[in-house]
């Protein structure tokens, strides 16, 4: 099963006609905590113990921009349990923003095992044992801290807030406790920058740019 649709927060400025939008976001504030983090501009990808598939899940990328990908894969596979997966952000190849100094290429966004998603603590406990990052981390906001209007005005500004490696496409608040796949769409959740294709040709069909990576 490919990574499930993230629906946008109402106040999301680039939600689209046929995109998924929560329409109230007050019950967010009955987990015990919600964690935020920035959403990166690469390719969603899922490794497996056996393979590596794309975001359609219909097999594996053929764009040689994968090759890296494929090729890290093969290092790490046998450290993947065989019922979970493991979906990524991949930014090898530029798509609309252009970062500095990545400090890899490849990114945990979450870690799916039987229908069940990690907490972020799991997630960064496989982060350690694959020595492969989670996005980054920008800020937790505890249980009965903040209200609904709060919490509006404090994703705002960390949407409008710099992004660890240049422009920020977005970000994305996650209950930070495990949740089943059932319940993904009451559990995490988006805001995207408007118009963030900004080529008119996709990037699949231009000369690949890799993004720098420091090392």
């Amino acid at each position: 099963m490919k990574y499930p649709r993230t629906p946008h927060a109402p106040f999301s400025p680039g939600r689209g006609k046929g995109d998924r939008v929560i329409k109230d976001i007050t019950p967010f504030l009955e987990h015990e905590a919600l964690i935020i983090t920035e959403k990166l501009d690469g390719s969603n990808v899922c490794l497996t113990s056996d393979a590596v598939f794309a975001r359609s899940h219909s097999g594996p990328p053929k764009h040689p921009s994968f090759d890296w990908l494929k090729a890290k894969h093969a290092e790490i596979r046998g450290m993947i349990p065989h019922d979970v997966e493991l979906f990524c952000e991949y930014t090898y190849a530029v798509h609309s923003i252009e970062y500095r100094a990545l400090p890899s290429y490849i990114w945990i966004i979450g870690i799916r095992r039987n229908g069940r998603w990690f907490s972020w603590d799991e997630l960064r406990q496989a982060s350690n044992a694959l020595k492969i990052p989670t996005v980054p981390f920008i800020s937790k906001i505890e249980h009965g801290k903040i209200n609904a209007k709060q919490l509006e005005r404090t994703l705002i500004q960390e949407f409008n807030s710099k992004g660890l490696f240049g422009d920020k496409e977005g970000i994305v608040i996650r209950n930070e406790s495990f949740f089943d796949d059932e319940d993904f769409s009451s559990n995490i959740m988006k805001m995207v920058r408007k118009d963030h294709v900004q080529t008119d040709v996709h990037w699949t069909n231009q000369p690949i740019k890799v993004q720098e990576l420091v090392f």
